[in-house]
């Protein structure tokens, strides 16, 4: 068997370089892009609400606030594709 299958051997692949926007519901947009392997927030459109950034190489986390409502998206890099939550509490 001549396959060449290290999919498992924990080697680092390439990532393409991508770029994906998320609405966050009666909130705004997130765009994130991926360069280099490493995930990065480049747009944040939320008007009228206040947020606060939490990223690490592979995870940005964004918790808005605008008078007593919240939302938050948390988008994670996790085996070369974007896995998204997002949660809402509005008074």
């Amino acid at each position: 068997d001549d396959s060449d299958d290290d999919s498992d051997d924990g080697s680092m692949q390439a990532i393409d370089n991508q770029t994906a926007t998320y609405e966050v519901p009666c909130v705004g947009t997130v765009t994130v892009e991926v360069m280099d392997g490493k995930l990065t927030l480049t747009d944040v459109s939320a008007p009228g609400w206040e947020y606060m950034v939490d990223s690490d190489w592979n995870k940005v986390k964004i918790e808005f606030y605008a008078s007593e409502d919240k939302a938050m998206i948390e988008i994670v890099l996790d085996d070369y594709e974007f896995k998204v939550k997002i949660e809402t509490d509005f008074k």
